[in-house]
């Protein structure tokens, strides 16, 4: 008898929305899975006829191929296999791995013979499935989310009392109730923290207040920045994904890509600490930028 492996189940999504479960309990069981480690590496070196030895560039994850052992019992699960992957069709992956979740995508890494071993449509047979991620990471269902800018509608202060400040109100302490004043506000730095080893993209969503010019971002910790060439009116929503496999920036729905200046770059999180600031050309004050990523690991 075959050994159900019980702390991982692995299920795949396609674009219509079919899912194939595998683990216990699901429509396969798992009886081995590998590739949840790191994946092929890819070191880069070079060579001086002056010393012994090589010197170390960098190093890369090349890709990750994870491979499922499990087994059809009949013909009902047999073409439930067989129907559900198309070679050329990117599927969706969620890993459920010890009470955590990964998520990931990936495509068909090579055919499985779904007769081997003897097996025949009633009898049954063994399924070896290989899956290819090109992006080697795995991402978390933990989401970190950063306000790093705003507008002058959410930095009102709100004055109760003259006496907190007689310089603006010293006159006229009963009409100092319930005022609010509004503050013109240069960009700002805001630390954030990426838990991640690896760089890691980032989705941001811009919100006008008024009027904003060419809006960029910066990480200050890189050096590098987005910056697009366009006015952002009132309300506007300007969302821009820099995920390696997901670029995308659209202002209120419509492709925006094109109005990328030329010294930007797909701004990213690096491990740890970064520095980031919203800082367009004119309405730093006018506008709400909010920046979130998932958790991104090489290994489970």
């Amino acid at each position: 008898m075959k050994r159900v492996i019980s702390n991982t189940k692995h299920f795949i999504t396609r674009a219509d929305g079919a899912v194939l479960g595998f683990g216990e309990g699901e429509d396969f069981e798992i009886y081995n899975i590998t590739g949840l480690g790191i994946g092929e590496i890819e070191k880069e070196t070079v060579g001086n006829a002056l010393m012994d030895g090589e010197m170390w560039l960098g190093s890369r994850v090349l890709n990750r191929v994870v491979e499922i052992e499990s087994e059809w019992s009949g013909a009902d699960k047999r073409g439930q296999f067989v129907d559900f992957f198309q070679h050329n069709v990117r599927v969706e992956v969620e890993l459920l791995f010890n009470d955590s979740r990964y998520f990931g995508s990936c495509v068909l890494h090579e055919a499985d013979a779904a007769e081997k071993d003897g097996g025949n449509l009633y009898s049954g047979s063994d399924i070896e499935l290989a899956l290819f991620f090109d992006d080697p990471h795995l991402y978390t269902e933990t989401v970190y989310r950063y306000q790093i800018g705003f507008d002058n509608s959410y930095t009102a202060l709100f004055y109760t009392r003259p006496a907190q400040h007689p310089a603006v109100i010293p006159q006229y302490p009963s009409a100092a109730l319930n005022h609010y004043f509004s503050i013109a506000q240069d960009a700002r730095e805001y630390a954030i923290t990426n838990p991640s080893s690896t760089p890691n993209g980032i989705e941001a969503s811009v919100r006008a207040s008024g009027v904003v010019v060419n809006p960029r971002i910066t990480n200050v910790t890189t050096g590098l920045y987005l910056q697009f060439n366009l006015t952002m009116r009132p309300d506007d929503l300007l969302y821009v994904n820099t995920q390696i496999g997901f670029i995308k920036a659209t202002l209120n729905g419509e492709d925006v890509l094109r109005h990328l200046t030329m010294p930007s770059r797909m701004v990213q999180v690096t491990g740890g600490r970064n520095v980031l600031m919203f800082n367009p050309d004119q309405g730093a004050d006018r506008a709400r930028c909010e920046i979130l990523f998932r958790g991104k690991v090489l290994a489970v």
